[in-house]
């Protein structure tokens, strides 16, 4: 019988990715590389075959990434399956990043199939599936409360990431940029909601603000991640400025990793209803950051997004 091996290497902000290999050559990449990193955890003597069924053809042993667990919930499921019933069965919990996820997901990951309005939906997720786009898996329904909690903590490991270590930003993809900024104007008070990956009607972010006297102001909000001396253009600006007017929105803003050309600080000139924030005023955002108790994410359709109709 062979041997199993979990192995973990620093992946994306503070997290490891972790993948499990065996000593007979077989590989497992728990959704993503598996190649380097330091060794975990072992399983002498391990059901080999046990863990290429518990696998499955895709390798991910059951788990819808960000819905029902991460690579941690993978790799363990891989590890219980090669367990020979002697000791204790091993885990990748000293890799980082697995205590968030193992509160939220548990240390095998959430069966969605007793919750999901149409659980047959299960097998068309796409691993990088949005949280909000859930509403294909759970109908009408909020996602259950444990998927919200685990997106918003691993959003806020980010946020303490970052402002440990500014630069980091430019590390995000450009998705996980749109969560960050949705976190941080999360803390602001702002009630958020982000746009589906691939339909976002010119912008990323819809979110509602209430000031100190209760009145309450609708924004869209378009996030740029780009590199430092990609500078964003007048006429991005004038795009969003023109979306927020087709569709009757009060306020509109664009946040950036990057800085804005003077053509588009120009353009803002006497638009009070237009911010622009860019690298530095997102370290700035980063410095006042405090985690909001309400967190990320509102009830599925509390907020209506523009050009959409109240059911």
């Amino acid at each position: 019988m062979a041997s199993l091996f979990a192995w973990a290497k620093p992946a994306f902000l503070g997290m490891d990715h972790v993948y499990v290999t065996s000593d007979s050559g077989e590989t497992w990449g728990c959704f993503g590389s598996s190649t380097g990193g330091a060794m975990i955890a072992q399983v002498a003597d391990a059901n080999i075959d046990a863990v290429r069924a518990v696998a499955g053809r895709d390798g991910t042993a059951g788990i819808a990434y960000g819905i029902s667990g991460l690579q941690y919930q993978v790799a363990n499921r891989l590890l219980k399956a090669g367990h020979s019933g002697e000791g204790d069965i091993r885990k990748v919990s000293s890799a980082r990043g697995y205590r968030a996820a193992a509160l939220a997901f548990g240390e095998y990951g959430l069966t969605l199939f007793t919750t999901p309005t149409r659980p047959e939906r299960m097998e068309a997720v796409a691993p990088d599936t949005p949280i909000e786009d859930l509403a294909l898996l759970f109908g009408s329904s909020p996602p259950p409360k444990e998927i919200i909690e685990a997106r918003h903590a691993l959003n806020q490991e980010t946020i303490e990431y970052i402002r440990r270590n500014p630069n980091a930003v430019f590390s995000l993809s450009s998705r996980e940029f749109e969560y960050f900024v949705a976190e941080l104007l999360s803390s602001f008070g702002f009630q958020v909601e982000l746009t589906p990956a691939t339909k976002d009607g010119g912008y990323d972010l819809f979110a509602v603000s209430t000031d100190a006297a209760g009145l309450r102001a609708n924004w869209i909000v378009e996030c740029k991640k780009y590199s430092q001396e990609n500078k964003v253009g007048v006429e991005i600006v004038r795009a969003l400025y023109g979306v927020k007017s087709a569709n009757r929105v009060g306020n509109a803003l664009i946040a950036t990793t990057s800085q804005f050309t003077q053509g588009a600080k120009d353009f803002k000139l006497s638009r009070y209803d237009l911010e622009l924030r860019d690298y530095e005023g997102i370290v700035d955002w980063l410095d006042r950051y405090k985690q909001s108790p309400a967190g990320l994410y509102v009830p599925h359709k509390k907020l209506i997004l523009p050009g959409k109709e109240p059911r």
